[in-house]
């Protein structure tokens, strides 16, 4: 593919159609140029002669009369004035275009050569003292010779004013001849005009657009978008480098990405530590107020439900459990809630059994049964109950974790939800462990889960959480990362 700068089209197109605008400027120019200093030329020369027909025969004749009477005069010697008169039909001869003016011009000097034959003809008669009426005889032959003369004079003056029409004839047939001619430069020019435009088009704005679309895609975050090379050198410049730019930015991303993935661990470790303590706490003064009472086996299968529960807690550090794991870790937190509170608490599981083996994020419903329990159960006077519902939507792993507890008015519901949306710890009161769940929910699915809750004064609380299903090979990378 051939390479080509813009500038240089440009500079192309541009001299090209100065090329065709100016020739066709100069050549006129040029043509009326000419044609009309001839045909100026012409009627200087009309009017010079008749100027020099209407003096010449007459100062010749005078002159030469006055040298045979012999009278004192100022007037200038015959032969000088007839060679005065010769060097003005040879200059006037050098400026005719016409040959045929030129031989008209030849005979009247020819003319003039006879009269000058003449004068010195009676020169010699007065130097001789021949009789004066020879000389006046020789006079009579010059004044006929200046009648052929004036003649001669006047048939150039004919013949000029006949080369001017024709001169104009030529001018305004020409004029009409470039008028069509211009006529079809114009049409010609649109044509170029036309054609150039569409050549721009197709090498300027067509790159041109591609790019912008590209950018487009670019500003949408599709990093992978690759602008097309182009023919014209700056364009060809340009997408390598916009090229190179969306290459950087989607490594920096990535890396972004990673490092972000990175501190989500970290933090998913700090929640976890903000879930478990006070838990372990209240765990253990349950197990001590038992062994008080002296029941031996309620403390061993307590006992066994705090071990059984933080063992699913750790996990060997995995962050993926099984629905089954995750309901035996929620049974276990359950089993250690009954034993301290008593018959004021009962619980219900009904999880599907074909989401059993579906992989989770772990300790999702634990702080939302913690929740529900003193938040919910511990202010209401009636008997607790929590239920744990898991279903399977298209996709979607959807629990329920409702309580029969005070509630919540539909003013608290909004300012609740909204808080833990934002991700503003600060302002919820009541409900971190759902702020906590909402955190790890937002680093690991992004907006893909959700967590909705529904409540109503003095009847109770259901809090409703969404997760999508996640493949194998996408936990299978999940637990290398960690």
């Amino acid at each position: 593919m051939k390479r080509i700068s813009i500038g240089n089209t440009l500079n192309f197109h541009y001299k090209l159609v100065i090329l065709l605008v100016i020739l066709p400027m100069v050549f006129i120019s040029v043509f009326f140029m000419v044609n009309i200093f001839q045909y100026r030329k012409s009627i200087e020369n009309v009017n010079y002669v008749n100027k020099l027909n209407s003096e010449m025969a007459t100062k010749i004749d005078n002159s030469v009369f006055y040298l045979i009477t012999g009278k004192p005069t100022k007037m200038q010697d015959p032969a000088e004035l007839i060679l005065y008169y010769h060097k003005k039909l040879d200059t006037l001869k050098t400026s005719s275009s016409s040959v045929d003016q030129q031989q008209t011009l030849d005979v009247a000097k020819r003319i003039l050569d006879t009269d000058r034959h003449y004068v010195n003809t009676i020169k010699d008669n007065i130097a001789t003292e021949k009789p004066i009426s020879e000389s006046e005889a020789i006079l009579v032959e010059i004044r006929n010779v200046n009648v052929l003369l004036k003649d001669t004079l006047q048939e150039f003056v004919t013949g000029e004013i006949n080369l001017s029409n024709k001169k104009s004839n030529q001018i305004f047939q020409t004029i009409i001849i470039l008028l069509f001619l211009e006529l079809c430069l114009v049409v010609i020019l649109i044509l170029i005009i036309s054609r150039n435009k569409k050549d721009l088009t197709a090498r300027i704005q067509t790159p041109m657009d591609k790019i912008l679309t590209s950018l487009s895609e670019v500003s949408k975050g599709n990093w992978d978008t690759q602008v097309e090379s182009s023919e014209i050198i700056e364009f060809d410049l340009l997408s390598t480098e916009v090229n190179q730019m969306t290459t950087q930015i989607k490594a920096l991303i990535e890396q972004n990405e990673r490092k972000q993935q990175a501190i989500a661990k970290a933090e998913l470790k700090a929640l976890q530590a903000q879930i478990t303590p006070h838990f372990i706490y209240n765990s253990l003064d349950a197990i001590i107020t038992l062994s008080e009472l002296d029941e031996p086996e309620r403390v061993v299968e307590t006992t066994l439900a705090l071990s059984n529960f933080f063992k699913l807690t750790l996990n060997n550090g995995k962050d993926w459990v099984t629905v089954q794991q995750e309901i035996e870790h929620v049974k276990s937190y359950l089993q250690i809630l009954k034993t301290r509170y008593g018959s004021i608490l009962e619980y219900q599981l009904m999880i599907d059994p074909s989401i059993e083996n579906i992989k989770m994020l772990k300790m999702i419903l634990q702080p939302l049964v913690e929740n529900a329990m003193y938040h919910g159960i511990k202010h209401s006077r009636r008997r607790g109950l929590i239920e744990i519902r898991g279903t399977q939507q298209n996709q979607m792993l959807i629990f329920e974790v409702a309580d029969n507890g005070s509630g919540m008015s539909p003013r608290q519901v909004a300012e609740l939800q909204k808080n833990i949306q934002e991700l503003d710890p600060t302002g919820v009161s009541g409900g971190y462990g759902l702020y906590n769940v909402y955190r790890r929910l937002r680093l690991y699915f992004g907006a893909a889960a959700e967590l909705r809750i529904a409540s109503q004064e003095n009847q109770g609380t259901t809090v409703t959480i969404m997760l999508p299903i996640r493949d194998d090979a996408f936990l299978e990378t999940e637990e290398e990362d960690a």
